[in-house]
């Protein structure tokens, strides 16, 4: 899951610990484990570590890594400001 919210983001965070208060404040209060069972399985399928599937996801329109990757560095950029409100503590 780090590695989806780090890609996702653009912020990678130095200690899993650092996603704990960012994953807690975007959980759903019902169907949690729908949720973490989701980011476990994009980033198994998805998301992987080599040759992501960026075409595949669901999120790619939201994704700065995949903004920077088709050369929308511009919408990058607007998208790690926007996730580092979310990421501060």
């Amino acid at each position: 899951m780090a590695r989806v919210l780090a890609r996702l983001t653009g912020h990678a965070a130095r200690r899993w610990g650092d996603y704990l208060a960012p994953l807690r404040r975007l959980l759903p209060e019902d169907r949690h484990q729908e949720f973490n069972y989701g980011l476990i399985d994009l980033g198994a399928l998805v998301c992987r570590p080599r040759n992501p599937r960026c075409w595949e996801c669901p999120l790619r329109d939201l994704c700065a890594y995949y903004q920077r990757a088709v050369g929308e560095e511009a919408c990058a950029r607007r998208l790690e400001e926007a996730y580092a409100e979310v990421l501060r503590p």
